[in-house]
């Protein structure tokens, strides 16, 4: 069973007027490969710590009790805002 997880990022630049100087103004700022390297980044990071963490499920209705699936999640990139489900 796969679990997609979705993450939508955005990213706020500081306030400049608490910069000291104009280059540190620049540095509350963030760029557009800032953002990008960021992002995939921590995509990258989260997915290989999961990879190590195995999630089995196991049913507990009468007669399945021997029915499982094994888990695989990933995470990636959406531009919608969050959606709750319930079930």
């Amino acid at each position: 069973m796969t679990i997609t997880v979705k993450c939508k990022f955005w990213f706020q630049d500081g306030d400049p007027a608490t910069a000291v100087d104009d280059d540190e103004a620049q540095e509350l700022r963030w760029a557009p490969d800032e953002i990008m390297k960021w992002k995939a980044d921590f995509l990258s990071t989260v997915s290989k710590k999961l990879v190590r963490i195995s999630f089995t499920f196991h049913c507990t209705r009468d007669w399945w009790e021997e029915l499982q699936a094994t888990t695989q999640v990933r995470f990636v990139e959406t531009e919608r805002e969050a959606r709750r489900t319930t079930r």
